[in-house]
């Protein structure tokens, strides 16, 4: 059975969807792991369509303004139907300190996602997906794990397949402008009449969302332009995936969709709508991954159709462009934020061990009951032990990682790399065992060599007969028997692509 996650965001005419996007793509990348509910204000029907298209179920609650009354209501019906210890996503700017405390004394995990840091955080962990954003400029407990950068970013999870193709510079022929689904200033006609006089051959696509309050103007001017402008209204994913593909140029705000126009390999014309996007705009300007235009609020047609067409003319600068959207967008920023999430649900985290842990690896290698169960029973001597344990941390060929829960180490996981498999050996402290904590280590090591062993495709074990608990371990966690002998067999997976 599957742990559940909530999230609890809000979106409308009034404050645009951003961030309903953004957490439907998280929703997306949790999907396997987790269960998923959302928890929504009352608002227009527009975002429950949304959120129940993509195939998740939400929960609403009374709209309210100051923030004690707001986290009561959340804290209440999350009280009706949460486990105390379930992760409570926050995606809002109304979901300050007051609303982490409250999640926190009530025994919840929280995960706050923030690109204002303007407030302390209590919470668990915080997401940012900016480029180059660093911890620096947040206020947290010791505790606070930041998941910050392009490697987090949320995107769907056809565009981090997208971001794995290989695509070409060629001349312009498909713009898409994508301004968010309110666009009140209706800065998407702003550019398409632009677009229009300057690139009169290339055919502009207008992305927007039933809410958007111009939408009759634009569609007016799609009319009148016939075969050269089309609006496209309240995409699927899999239909914005399609579009985004065919696009040569995207011209967006700072949001999500940038992010998503980089993993897409689309030449960028990027700035901000509102400060939230100042610093996704600022990573992006700094890796070189788009052209910026600033403030769209304060642009002038004539100077704005001149700048965009001494950048789109030189195919040698939007080549460099689309090199540097390559390195910041890999497609594996919804494996790493499964891996967090799934560490954050059972308070556990993960390193790499160092020399330092010398002693305590071999005190968990001479325990008896490792030692019956493995290959070679007979008892390590210390300089055998520390021997073996230096060369194995500084060796290439092997990845050595120690788990802890509730910061307290509680067992250990050694990969040996040979070509495209990975051997596994672990082992559990005695005092975490039978609790079900070596297969969670074995699924959350099948995630992470997949993430960081991208030359791994494929992990083996050899496991006794004798040892019942861990052929019980491997078979729940997904692997198959593909060997075996009078002694042991050899388990099998392969990694998620």
């Amino acid at each position: 059975m599957k742990p559940v996650a909530y999230i609890r965001c809000d979106g409308g005419t009034d404050i645009g969807m951003g961030h309903v996007v953004r957490c439907l793509a998280l929703a997306q990348m949790l999907a396997e792991f987790f269960d998923v509910m959302f928890i929504v204000q009352e608002t227009d029907n527009t975002i429950y369509q949304w959120i129940e298209q993509h195939g998740f179920p939400y929960l609403t609650i009374t709209r309210c303004k100051e923030e004690n009354t707001c986290a009561s209501l959340l804290v209440d019906a999350l009280n009706s139907i949460a486990k105390k210890g379930s992760i409570v996503v926050l995606d809002g700017y109304h979901f300050q300190t007051h609303h982490q405390h409250r999640l926190k004394e009530e025994g919840y995990r929280v995960v706050a996602i923030d690109d204002l840091h303007a407030w302390h955080h209590s919470a668990d962990a915080i997401l940012n997906h900016a480029p180059g954003m660093e911890g620096s400029v947040y206020k947290t407990e010791s505790s606070t794990r930041l998941l910050l950068g392009a490697d987090y970013a949320l995107l769907r999870p056809t565009m981090l397949l997208a971001a794995k193709q290989v695509r070409t510079i060629k001349q312009i022929q498909h713009f898409l402008i994508s301004m968010g689904a309110a666009d009140e200033k209706n800065f998407t006609l702003f550019f398409a009449e632009i677009l229009n006089t300057r690139f009169p051959n290339a055919h502009v696509h207008l992305l927007v969302s039933s809410i958007n309050p111009n939408l009759d103007l634009l569609r007016a001017f799609a009319e009148a332009k016939t075969e050269k402008v089309s609006v496209h209204l309240n995409l699927s994913t899999e239909e914005l995936t399609k579009l985004l593909l065919q696009s040569d140029v995207v011209i967006c705000p700072a949001s999500t969709i940038s992010m998503e126009a980089c993993a897409a390999g689309c030449t960028l014309i990027t700035g901000y709508t509102a400060d939230n996007q100042r610093g996704i705009l600022a990573g992006l300007i700094k890796d070189d991954a788009c052209f910026s235009l600033g403030n769209f609020a304060v642009l002038e047609s004539t100077q704005t159709g001149t700048q965009l067409s001494s950048w789109l003319t030189n195919n040698s600068t939007r080549e460099k462009q689309f090199e540097h959207q390559r390195k910041l967008i890999d497609g594996r920023s919804g494996l790493r934020i499964a891996l967090a999430f799934l560490e954050i649900e059972k308070s556990i985290s993960v390193r790499r061990a160092n020399v330092n842990d010398a002693d305590l690896y071999f005190q968990w290698a001479n325990d008896a009951d490792v030692r019956a169960n493995s290959f070679q029973s007979a008892p390590i001597k210390w300089n055998t032990h520390l021997e073996w344990f230096q060369a194995i941390i500084k060796s290439t060929e092997n990845a050595l990682y120690l788990y802890s829960v509730h910061e307290v180490p509680a067992g250990q996981i050694r990969l040996k790399m040979e070509g495209s498999k990975a051997l596994i050996n672990y082992s559990l402290a005695a005092d975490f065992r039978g609790q079900g904590l070596g297969k969670w280590m074995l699924r959350h090591i099948i995630l992470y060599a997949a993430t960081y062993h991208t030359d791994v495709k494929n992990l083996e074990g050899w496991v006794k007969k004798s040892n019942i608990a861990s052929l019980k371990a491997f078979e729940s966690a997904g692997f198959r028997i593909v060997e075996e002998n009078t002694e042991s067999v050899l388990f099998k997976i392969a990694l998620p692509a």
